[in-house]
C-alpha cells in the first residue's frame, strides 16, 4: 500500500512539474511578443557606448525580452561585433 501512495505522489509532483513548465513557457512567449527589438537594440548599443559591465547588459536583456542566458549573452556579443 504505500508504494502506490509513493507512485501516486510522484505522479502528481510530475504533472505539477510540467503544468508550471508549459505555464512559465506561455508566459515567456508573451513577454517576448510585447519586446520592441529596435528600442531594445538602441539600449544595448547606448548601454555598450557608456561600457557598462557585460553582466549588466545581459541581466538587462533577460529582464526584458525574457530570453535564455545563452541567448541573451550572443545578443551582446553580437551587438559588440557590430560596432
Amino acid at each position: 500500500m504505500p508504494t502506490h501512495i509513493a507512485i501516486l505522489l510522484i505522479i502528481c509532483a510530475a504533472t505539477y512539474i510540467i503544468a508550471a513548465k508549459m505555464e512559465n513557457k506561455q508566459l515567456r512567449l508573451k513577454l517576448q511578443q510585447k519586446v520592441n527589438y529596435t528600442e531594445l537594440a538602441s539600449q544595448v548599443h547606448n548601454m555598450l557606448q557608456s561600457n557598462v559591465d557585460d553582466v549588466k547588459i545581459i541581466t538587462f536583456i533577460r529582464e526584458e525580452t525574457a530570453m535564455g542566458l545563452v541567448e541573451a549573452k550572443k545578443y551582446v556579443d553580437n551587438a559588440k561585433d557590430a560596432e
